[in-house]
Protein backbone atom coordinates (compact mmCIF):
# COMPACT_ATOMS: atom_id res chain seq x y z
CA UNK A 1 0.00 0.00 0.00
CA UNK A 2 1.51 3.75 -0.96
CA UNK A 3 0.36 6.52 0.94
CA UNK A 4 0.89 10.15 -0.35
CA UNK A 5 0.73 12.86 2.63
CA UNK A 6 0.07 16.70 2.34
CA UNK A 7 1.02 18.24 5.63
CA UNK A 8 2.15 21.75 6.22
CA UNK A 9 3.23 20.98 9.46
CA UNK A 10 5.21 18.12 8.45
CA UNK A 11 8.74 17.48 10.36
CA UNK A 12 10.63 14.35 11.73
CA UNK A 13 9.19 12.31 14.42
CA UNK A 14 5.73 13.76 13.42
CA UNK A 15 2.33 11.56 13.94
CA UNK A 16 2.58 10.38 10.66
CA UNK A 17 6.57 9.41 11.39
CA UNK A 18 4.81 7.57 14.82
CA UNK A 19 2.47 5.94 12.77
CA UNK A 20 4.16 4.53 10.29
CA UNK A 21 6.05 2.65 12.81
CA UNK A 22 3.34 0.42 13.58
CA UNK A 23 2.19 -0.36 9.66
CA UNK A 24 3.86 -2.69 8.20
CA UNK A 25 3.88 -3.03 3.92
CA UNK A 26 2.83 0.34 3.83
CA UNK A 27 4.99 2.94 1.76
CA UNK A 28 4.55 6.57 3.24
CA UNK A 29 5.47 9.77 1.16
CA UNK A 30 4.89 13.10 2.80
CA UNK A 31 5.55 16.53 1.72
CA UNK A 32 4.51 19.67 2.57
CA UNK A 33 5.05 21.47 -0.80
CA UNK A 34 2.13 21.46 -2.92
CA UNK A 35 3.94 21.22 -6.32
CA UNK A 36 6.01 18.42 -5.51
CA UNK A 37 2.12 16.35 -3.58
CA UNK A 38 0.85 16.88 -7.14
CA UNK A 39 3.51 15.82 -9.11
CA UNK A 40 4.30 12.36 -6.99
CA UNK A 41 0.11 12.26 -7.80
CA UNK A 42 0.29 12.50 -11.17
CA UNK A 43 3.47 10.15 -11.81
CA UNK A 44 2.72 7.52 -9.32
CA UNK A 45 -0.41 5.75 -8.01
CA UNK A 46 -0.86 5.98 -4.65
CA UNK A 47 -3.72 4.02 -2.30
CA UNK A 48 -4.30 6.88 -0.06
CA UNK A 49 -4.52 10.12 0.01
CA UNK A 50 -4.06 12.30 3.35
CA UNK A 51 -4.57 15.88 3.19
CA UNK A 52 -4.48 18.50 5.88
CA UNK A 53 -7.18 21.15 4.77
CA UNK A 54 -6.65 23.55 7.44
CA UNK A 55 -4.75 26.13 5.28
CA UNK A 56 -5.66 27.98 1.66
CA UNK A 57 -2.44 25.70 0.09
CA UNK A 58 -4.10 22.42 1.92
CA UNK A 59 -7.38 23.24 0.42
CA UNK A 60 -6.00 23.84 -3.02
CA UNK A 61 -4.67 20.54 -3.29
CA UNK A 62 -7.95 18.92 -1.92
CA UNK A 63 -9.37 20.60 -4.78
CA UNK A 64 -7.21 19.60 -7.48
CA UNK A 65 -6.64 15.83 -6.09
CA UNK A 66 -10.80 16.23 -6.36
CA UNK A 67 -10.13 17.33 -10.36
CA UNK A 68 -7.99 14.53 -11.16
CA UNK A 69 -10.06 11.73 -10.27
CA UNK A 70 -13.27 12.22 -7.49
CA UNK A 71 -12.80 8.71 -6.52
CA UNK A 72 -9.41 8.92 -4.93
CA UNK A 73 -9.28 7.29 -0.91
CA UNK A 74 -8.87 10.93 0.38
CA UNK A 75 -8.48 10.95 4.39
CA UNK A 76 -9.08 14.72 5.05
CA UNK A 77 -7.85 16.23 8.42
CA UNK A 78 -9.26 19.30 9.56
CA UNK A 79 -9.93 20.95 13.05
CA UNK A 80 -13.16 21.58 11.21
CA UNK A 81 -16.33 19.20 11.00
CA UNK A 82 -17.35 21.39 7.77
CA UNK A 83 -14.01 22.18 6.35
CA UNK A 84 -15.69 22.65 2.94
CA UNK A 85 -18.67 25.33 2.02
CA UNK A 86 -19.21 23.96 -1.18
CA UNK A 87 -19.50 20.24 0.20
CA UNK A 88 -21.80 18.56 2.90
CA UNK A 89 -21.52 15.23 4.41
CA UNK A 90 -24.28 13.16 2.65
CA UNK A 91 -23.12 14.83 -0.45
CA UNK A 92 -19.45 13.32 0.44
CA UNK A 93 -20.44 10.21 1.50
CA UNK A 94 -22.27 9.78 -1.07
CA UNK A 95 -20.41 10.74 -4.50
CA UNK A 96 -17.00 10.76 -3.22
CA UNK A 97 -14.60 8.30 -1.23
CA UNK A 98 -13.41 10.60 1.44
CA UNK A 99 -13.34 10.39 5.45
CA UNK A 100 -12.77 12.95 7.61
CA UNK A 101 -10.41 13.00 10.72
CA UNK A 102 -10.30 15.80 13.15
CA UNK A 103 -7.53 17.62 15.02
CA UNK A 104 -6.03 16.78 17.14
CA UNK A 105 -5.16 13.59 15.38
CA UNK A 106 -5.33 10.05 17.61
CA UNK A 107 -2.63 7.92 16.59
CA UNK A 108 -5.03 4.69 17.14
CA UNK A 109 -7.51 6.55 14.66
CA UNK A 110 -5.43 6.80 12.41
CA UNK A 111 -3.42 3.58 12.25
CA UNK A 112 -7.06 2.31 11.77
CA UNK A 113 -8.00 4.20 9.00
CA UNK A 114 -4.96 3.62 7.11
CA UNK A 115 -5.20 0.05 7.37
CA UNK A 116 -8.74 -0.56 7.31
CA UNK A 117 -9.82 2.48 4.81
CA UNK A 118 -11.85 0.28 2.55
CA UNK A 119 -13.76 -1.42 5.31
CA UNK A 120 -14.29 1.76 7.78
CA UNK A 121 -17.11 4.15 7.01
CA UNK A 122 -16.76 8.15 7.69
CA UNK A 123 -17.20 8.66 11.71
CA UNK A 124 -18.29 12.35 10.60
CA UNK A 125 -20.68 11.52 7.99
CA UNK A 126 -23.93 12.54 8.85
CA UNK A 127 -25.55 10.56 5.98
CA UNK A 128 -24.82 7.45 8.61
CA UNK A 129 -24.71 9.17 12.04
CA UNK A 130 -26.69 11.14 14.27
CA UNK A 131 -25.04 14.77 15.01
CA UNK A 132 -25.95 14.08 18.74
CA UNK A 133 -23.72 10.43 18.22
CA UNK A 134 -20.80 12.11 17.24
CA UNK A 135 -21.02 15.48 18.96
CA UNK A 136 -18.94 15.01 22.23
CA UNK A 137 -15.87 14.22 19.23
CA UNK A 138 -16.78 16.59 17.64
CA UNK A 139 -16.13 19.06 20.31
CA UNK A 140 -13.17 17.79 21.29
CA UNK A 141 -11.29 20.42 19.22
CA UNK A 142 -12.32 23.26 21.13
CA UNK A 143 -10.49 24.58 23.94
CA UNK A 144 -13.18 26.31 26.10
CA UNK A 145 -15.92 23.90 25.64
CA UNK A 146 -16.87 20.21 26.10
CA UNK A 147 -20.31 18.76 25.19
CA UNK A 148 -22.21 16.95 28.68
CA UNK A 149 -24.00 14.14 27.07
CA UNK A 150 -26.00 13.74 30.48
CA UNK A 151 -27.20 17.11 30.76
CA UNK A 152 -27.76 17.72 26.96
CA UNK A 153 -25.27 20.60 26.89
CA UNK A 154 -22.52 22.38 25.65
CA UNK A 155 -21.22 23.44 28.73
CA UNK A 156 -17.71 26.52 29.25
CA UNK A 157 -14.87 24.40 30.58
CA UNK A 158 -12.60 27.61 31.44
CA UNK A 159 -12.28 30.44 33.35
CA UNK A 160 -12.92 32.66 29.81
CA UNK A 161 -15.21 32.24 26.65
CA UNK A 162 -13.75 32.47 23.53
CA UNK A 163 -16.16 34.10 20.94
CA UNK A 164 -14.53 32.50 17.58
CA UNK A 165 -14.79 28.97 19.14
CA UNK A 166 -18.92 29.64 20.69
CA UNK A 167 -19.76 31.19 16.90
CA UNK A 168 -17.91 28.06 15.15
CA UNK A 169 -20.44 25.93 17.88
CA UNK A 170 -23.05 27.95 16.90
CA UNK A 171 -22.49 27.77 13.23
CA UNK A 172 -22.41 24.20 13.56
CA UNK A 173 -25.84 23.74 15.55
CA UNK A 174 -27.54 26.19 12.87
CA UNK A 175 -26.32 24.01 9.74
CA UNK A 176 -27.53 21.01 11.72
CA UNK A 177 -30.77 22.37 12.31
CA UNK A 178 -30.39 21.68 16.14
CA UNK A 179 -32.38 23.86 18.29
CA UNK A 180 -30.42 25.67 21.33
CA UNK A 181 -30.41 28.11 24.11
CA UNK A 182 -27.46 29.98 25.28
CA UNK A 183 -27.73 30.21 29.27
CA UNK A 184 -24.97 32.00 31.04
CA UNK A 185 -22.08 30.61 28.78
CA UNK A 186 -23.23 27.37 28.18
CA UNK A 187 -25.25 26.32 25.72
CA UNK A 188 -28.38 23.96 26.32
CA UNK A 189 -29.63 21.81 23.07
CA UNK A 190 -33.27 21.48 22.87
Amino acid sequence: MKVLIFDLKTHENDIFDIVSNYLNNIYIYKTNDKNMFLKELKENKYNLLIIDVNTPVGDYIFEEATKINKKYNILVISDKLTYNSGLSCQNCSLNHNRKLLLKPLNAKDLVNYIQNYDKLSCHYSLAISNIFDILEDVLKQFIHYSYNKEESKIQLITDASNTKELISIIDLLNINKIKYVIENDDILIN
